[in-house]
């Protein structure tokens, strides 16, 4: 009986850390409406969360980040030159 219940709670764990962490997803179609050209990063990040990924490179002066989204068949590549976010890009089932 004691396995039974501890494999309940443990179910019902699960279940709910699964749930909020699926209804915590800030990459919904919503939120990348809101983004625009030339938003600092810091913005984007207020709307979106933190990337699943960020690349940046400087190039003759050129700061140049690329920031990646990914959440549940969806992902969003963005792309900030100087700090000013010049490309939006979204894929999947928004």
């Amino acid at each position: 009986m004691k396995n039974t219940q501890r494999h309940f709670w443990v179910l019902i764990t699960l279940t709910v850390s699964l749930l909020l962490v699926v209804g915590c997803s800030r990459l919904t179609s919503a939120n990348f409406d809101r983004l625009k050209p030339g938003m600092k990063p810091d913005e984007v990040r207020a709307i979106l969360g933190n990337p699943s990924r960020e690349d940046a490179s400087n190039t003759l002066g050129i700061s140049t980040k690329s920031w990646t989204y990914k959440s549940f068949g969806k992902s969003a590549e963005l792309t900030f030159v100087n700090d000013s976010l010049v490309n939006m890009e979204k894929s999947g089932k928004f």
